[in-house]
């Protein structure tokens, strides 16, 4: 890769420096402050949200799970078919882990460890069009762009106990480092220990070692060659590490069958891919087919083409939603800050001063839509976090109320209840539908399993895909349990033999569930907010 930057201009001293004066005129300012009051009005909800003890997304409770099991040593990956073995590599669980060591609950410390590889993510991608652009400016604009993408079409993510943010810092970081010099083996090794650590968080981010692995091939067959081996080595390196501390089917676990659709494909790519940023992926599109010629851009180029198909295919799977795009949503913020860049330094500008201000507002434009039919992300959702949060509480109450094992599709009310974690709902869902043994069916079909929480009725649900009930945990339901709580967004079923509002302790067999079960019977004090 080309040492040099086209956008650069040489100075007096030698050194490079912006292509623009410090001191630009308000019209020049404008489009990025504009943006950035925008980006900072949309962050507000997310951060409050972040700091009460509400559900933001379903898996939340899980990774909380996985954070107790990695405090106290519980393998991950010991049966090769169990609903809760886990399907994310162990990485950011124990860095969770050590988080809560220090004096924060399991629950807020992956919700603060998102946050912060978010708005890091952010700056990482500002500092990716710099390194191109060596412009304040666009630079500072991709970073408030990338921050309005995900608070508008992600906003569930933002502050979630979720490890994606988390690996995201660790892709992006190996890629800023290939771009900022030549190929060589220190610079590739530095990049590929970047993208493992990152694949020991979260597995499914394949875009950037696809795009360097493609861009590689045409730099030169010996840095190729280095670059195949040194990801064989660490990845060789992060499996063996994993097996060690996890289990033996690790491999296994990261490897678990899903269904496919490609009507979901085609239908998910619409709303949540293409939908959000419709202007600007038309753009870069343009921008791309411009750029792969150039040897110094072809990087971004390949990034943006390799996050377009993987998207466009892996939305099909069943259990991915619009985190599959969150790459796609990385590449189309730098080359966002890469044309303005060049729209500030070309002729248009010249002539036109404010004609930056209307291609930002064209760019906003294409949020309104998906804004518009979205949830609420200010006063109303501001305003409505206490009345949730009171309604949360008291779902968690009357959990904790029904002694013995539960069956929960929000994680996180069983685990605020005290509940052992025995059954993922959507691992137990993915064994049904591959035939494997599991006992969650005979446990319902008895009654054995106290309480059981769905987000919707059974009635609902019969005529719903939902990849975390099958329709033959409905019919079990349906036949030994009636609804005992219903409130908007949450289902709570008891047997129908229950007497008095107490159920006797169902039996608690397996052996790690005895594990597990003793994780959750401590001091509350540990996991609640103060």
């Amino acid at each position: 890769m080309a040492a040099t930057n086209q956008y650069a201009v040489p100075a007096a001293s030698g050194h490079e420096q912006p292509a623009y004066p410090l001191r630009t005129p308000l019209s020049e300012w404008a489009s990025v402050a504009l943006l950035a009051l925008f980006a900072a009005a949309l962050m507000i909800y997310p951060v409050l949200r972040a700091l009460t003890s509400l559900e933001i997304r379903y898996n939340e409770g899980w990774n909380v799970y996985m954070a107790v099991a990695a405090d106290h040593h519980v393998p991950f990956y010991g049966q090769r078919f169990a609903s809760t073995t886990a399907s994310y590599p162990a990485l950011s669980f124990y860095v969770v882990a050590w988080l809560h060591r220090i004096g924060l609950g399991y629950l807020l410390a992956g919700r603060s460890l998102s946050l912060a590889s978010f708005l890091v993510s952010c700056l990482l991608v500002g500092l990716i069009v710099w390194k191109f652009s060596r412009d304040y400016r666009s630079a500072l604009f991709s970073s408030l762009f990338c921050s309005a993408i995900f608070c508008i079409a992600a906003n569930e993510y933002i502050g979630s106990d979720d490890p994606q943010m988390f690996a995201q810092v660790l892709f992006l970081s190996g890629f800023l480092v290939y771009i900022s010099g030549p190929a060589r083996f220190s610079r590739l090794a530095l990049t590929t220990l970047l993208f493992v650590l990152g694949g020991s968080v979260k597995h499914n981010l394949i875009e950037f070692p696809l795009a360097v692995l493609i861009d590689l091939a045409f730099v030169g067959r010996k840095r190729l060659l280095q670059y195949l081996a040194l990801s064989a080595v660490f990845l060789g390196a992060s499996i063996y590490v994993h097996t060690l501390v996890g289990g033996p089917f690790f491999v296994s676990s990261m490897l678990s069958p899903r269904t496919y659709s490609l009507k979901k494909a085609i239908l998910q790519f619409m709303e949540y891919g293409f939908g959000p940023v419709s202007l600007a992926m038309i753009a870069a599109l343009v921008w791309t087919k411009a750029s792969l010629q150039d040897r110094r851009l072809r990087i971004v180029a390949l990034f943006f083409l390799a996050c377009l198909v993987v998207g466009c295919l892996s939305g099909g799977v069943v259990g991915l939603w619009v985190n599959c795009y969150f790459d796609l949503y990385l590449s189309v913020a730098i080359i966002v800050g890469l044309l303005m860049h060049r729209f500030w330094e070309g002729p248009i500008s010249s002539r036109h001063v404010w004609a930056p201000v209307a291609a930002s507002l064209a760019l906003l434009l294409c949020f309104v839509p998906v804004w518009a039919t979205g949830p609420p992300l200010f006063h109303g959702a501001i305003s409505g976090l206490s009345v949730r949060q009171e309604q949360f509480e008291t779902e968690v109450a009357f959990l904790r109320a029904h002694a013995g094992s539960a069956f929960c599709e929000s994680l996180l009310r069983c685990y605020e209840a005290d509940k052992p974690y025995e059954y993922d709902p959507f691992g137990s869902a993915n064994l049904i539908r591959m035939g494997k043994p599991d006992d969650l069916l005979d446990r319902l079909n008895r009654g054995e399993i106290a309480v059981v929480q769905l987000c919707c009725s059974i009635d609902f649900l019969k005529h719903d895909d939902d990849p975390d009930i099958t329709q033959q945990m409905l019919s079990a339901l349906e036949a030994s349990y009636e609804l005992g709580l219903a409130h908007d967004g949450c289902y709570i079923y008891v047997p129908k033999n229950t007497r008095g509002g107490s159920i006797a302790t169902a039996r608690l067999d397996r052996p790690t569930m005895r594990e597990h079960a003793a994780l959750v019977s401590r001091p509350r004090a540990q996991n609640k907010f103060v």
